[in-house]
């Protein structure tokens, strides 16, 4: 039986996503976390196979949430589900050390069958992220800017945009504020952009907040 555990902030996802799995026979949702440091104390008291861990939860961001997962619990498999579009976060979460990238309104099936592929050990992506790792093999395809960063590059970008200031981003990621400074510097440089308000503009526009 494979032993899940869904984290989503929004009750009626987790009773959604337990409605579906409940009609397997090898899948059972064992516990629910709404945030992310529910879910790690969970984690620490109790053992799952698979999380189906919601992208944008109240508090850590899931960038977070999976750093810490893979220090806690380094054996179980992380399936992001979102509503965002693959091609936005998807490459990013699987840098990250996600197992899996499903987009909430992928058909039911898609689910368990996520599921059971994580499990299985290997990795799950939806259409959309697949048809984007096939664009970056053509010799013509242009790397966006924000795909130049790093895994914390591009939390600081997404903090940035989202109107957090570097000491608030430090205390949230458990660094110094010089730290952030360096990583916000690095990402401007990377990104060929000049201050805060360019930033948090092309984040915008590139629906990444």
């Amino acid at each position: 039986m494979i032993r899940v555990i869904t984290a989503d902030d929004h009750a009626l996802i987790r009773q959604g996503v337990q409605h579906i799995l409940e009609k397997t026979e090898d899948i059972s949702v064992v516990a629910e976390a709404e945030n992310g440091q529910e879910l790690l104390r969970r984690l620490r008291s109790g053992k799952f196979d698979v999380v189906t861990l919601d992208l944008n939860m109240p508090g850590m961001d899931a960038f977070e949430v999976i750093e810490k997962v893979r220090i806690i619990a380094p054996d179980l498999k992380i399936l992001v589900l979102t509503v965002h579009p693959d091609k936005r976060y998807g490459l990013q979460v699987m840098k990250a050390g996600a197992s899996g990238y499903l987009n909430k309104s992928s058909d039911l099936t898609d689910l368990v069958s996520a599921i059971r592929t994580v499990h299985a050990g290997k990795k799950y992506i939806g259409p959309s992220l697949a048809e984007k790792l096939a664009d970056t093999l053509d010799e013509d395809y242009q790397t966006q800017p924000h795909e130049l960063l790093s895994e914390r590059e591009f939390q600081v970008l997404c903090w940035v945009a989202k109107g957090k200031t570097l000491t608030e981003i430090a205390s949230q990621l458990n660094l110094s504020t010089k730290t952030i400074s360096t990583y916000r510097r690095r990402l401007l440089d990377k990104m060929k952009l000049e201050n805060n308000a360019q930033l948090t503009y092309y984040a915008i526009e590139n629906r990444l907040v």
